[in-house]
């Protein structure tokens, strides 16, 4: 009786001769095959652009945002290259293709998936907290990084999740490499062959805690745009033309392309993925189960096309990326104000804003140390004799200097 069956595993489906399971899955094979090419060209060269952007183009300035883009960068990239693997393991029967892809592509391709899935969240966490600090903390701590902005919580933040991601592949890797080598009978076989009891149950394990990573990551995103959006109907009720408005409504937007891209990408794959790891004992080649293996690898295919979308945000959402490319420039210079003042010194400078910004900053004098390139936000305040006082940074009021309608600049 079992001969007249045969069961749909993780990544790839029971080949069985003469049976409607190998007649659907060898229709389908041409398809995803020819669909991952693209996805490998596409991602491979955008990716491939972000990349060289980041770490190969001067460091004009450097944030938490940032950090995050660049690991998101780096996780769609290595996808991209797990691609000619699986394009591999559709075009080809040989049973050796088979167990490397089963044994090293199929687990490298999760793994990064699942990083861009924690890049997503993370980036949605650091630009969230960026735009939506309390006011008060601005005000009272302008200059202050608070430690989910810090560059360094950044960067442990995304090696914690690498390393963990890391440690998930490898176990799984050795207990399939420690079966050994299958003995292959027909013209193909499925990764299930690879599968002895200790390694079902490591399967079902990671997927359930796939499916909570993703749950929790879904929900935040969406409580994240939810409390942008509140934010911005308060902002906008209480001050219309107010200056943040613009600011959250920018955040808004960008929250919202990212929570559709995160949903079309891998919703769908996430919807299909758990209930099929955990019935495909029961699938028989029935009409509905061919269907049901379509689906799972038309999910699959969305969630890989995932890195095609995200160099497309990092260009349209992130002005580091877009600095490092020259599209941006330095503060708001390309609004006609200069309430921004790009500044490259080693030494102390001090640095006086005169007209044509507000009146209430034109006597505010900013003496800081830089040692390296950045743009300097100049504190407002319409109090005077106010000042703040820090390790770097001293605020001072005098009275205005003005030389020629332009910003002055005195070294000390």
């Amino acid at each position: 009786m079992s001969s007249n069956f045969c069961f749909f595993f993780c990544f790839s489906s029971c080949v069985s001769n003469g049976s409607e399971c190998a007649r659907s899955r060898d229709e389908a094979s041409p398809f995803f095959a020819i669909a991952y090419a693209l996805v490998f060209l596409v991602s491979v060269a955008l990716n491939g652009v972000a990349l060289r952007a980041y770490f190969c183009r001067p460091r004009r300035h450097s944030s938490s945002v940032t950090v995050f883009l660049r690991n998101l960068a780096v996780a769609d990239l290595f996808l991209s290259l797990c691609l000619p693997l699986r394009i591999a393991n559709y075009a080809s029967s040989v049973p050796v293709v088979r167990h490397v892809y089963c044994s090293c592509g199929a687990s490298a391709f999760y793994l990064n998936m699942y990083a861009s899935i924690l890049g997503h969240i993370s980036l949605c966490v650091s630009l969230s907290y960026s735009f939506c600090l309390p006011r008060y903390l601005k005000i009272v701590r302008p200059l202050e990084t608070n430690p989910l902005q810090a560059i360094h919580s950044a960067r442990v933040t995304s090696g914690v999740t690498w390393a963990f991601l890391v440690a998930a592949a490898l176990t799984y890797m050795v207990i399939l490499q420690s079966t050994g080598v299958p003995q292959y009978e027909g013209d193909s076989v499925g990764c299930e062959a690879l599968h002895s009891d200790q390694a079902k149950k490591l399967y079902q394990a990671i997927h359930l805690i796939s499916a909570g990573i993703f749950s929790f990551v879904l929900v935040s995103l969406v409580l994240f745009y939810c409390s942008i959006a509140r934010r911005l109907s308060q902002a906008q009720r209480v001050r219309p033309e107010k200056r943040g408005c613009g600011k959250l409504a920018r955040s808004k937007r960008n929250m919202l392309v990212l929570v559709c891209v995160f949903c079309v990408c891998f919703v769908p794959y996430h919807l299909v993925r758990l209930p099929y790891a955990f019935l495909k004992g029961q699938l028989g080649c029935y009409s509905w189960a061919g269907s049901f293996y379509t689906a799972k690898e038309v999910t699959v295919l969305l969630s890989a096309f995932n890195a095609c979308l995200d160099p497309l945000i990092y260009f349209f959402f992130s002005k580091a990326f877009r600095a490092q490319l020259g599209l941006e420039e330095c503060g708001a210079a390309r609004h006609g104000t200069r309430r921004h003042l790009c500044v490259s010194r080693a030494r102390t400078a001090l640095v006086c804003v005169t007209s044509p910004v507000p009146a209430r900053w034109r006597s505010a004098f900013v003496l800081a140390r830089l040692k390296k390139e950045t743009c300097l936000r100049q504190v407002a305040s319409s109090r005077l004799g106010c000042g703040f006082r820090g390790a770097n940074l001293k605020l001072i009021l005098r009275p205005p200097f003005h030389q020629n309608g332009h910003f002055s600049r005195k070294r000390t």
